[in-house]
């Protein structure tokens, strides 16, 4: 048993005393390997009431703000992350829901719905809708 742990411990100098640099940079593409963007949509653990979130998956419809649609470069942890939308809605929060990818992983299709606006009737109120990204455009816009 300790001949075991004393050769995972060296194993484990050896690696550290490499000091290698596998973070993730803007490197140029490699030739070989094929890297894809990854697009997803973040929310918050808790709602605005401090409580764990919790979509009601029988009113679909409903608007639960504080999500956001964001692109990395790729799969890795480090990669480089943009919010999609940041721009659109500045600090103002949003909802979005039902992200999806074209064949050719060009242009990305969700739901929407824009924040709510202060002293304005219910019926008034902005609705969801689709709304698409184009990545070789680099536009966000409402799809119809």
């Amino acid at each position: 048993m300790i001949k075991h742990t004393l050769l995972l411990l060296a194993c484990l100098h050896c690696l550290i005393g490499c000091n290698a640099d596998i973070s993730v940079q803007d490197e140029p593409n490699d030739p070989v390997a094929q890297e894809y963007p990854l697009a997803f949509v973040a929310r918050p653990l808790l709602n605005e009431d401090g409580d764990p979130y919790k979509p009601e998956l029988a009113a679909p419809e409903q608007f639960n703000p504080g999500a956001q649609l964001f692109l990395k470069q790729n799969a890795f942890a480090e990669s480089a992350e943009r919010e999609l939308l940041a721009e659109v809605f500045a600090d103002e929060p949003y909802d979005v829901k039902d992200l999806v990818v074209s064949p050719d992983g060009d242009t990305l299709l969700f739901a929407l719905r824009p924040p709510e606006l202060a002293d304005v009737a219910d019926e008034l109120q902005p609705r969801w809708s689709i709304w698409r990204y184009s990545r070789s455009s680099d536009t966000v816009a409402p799809a119809y």
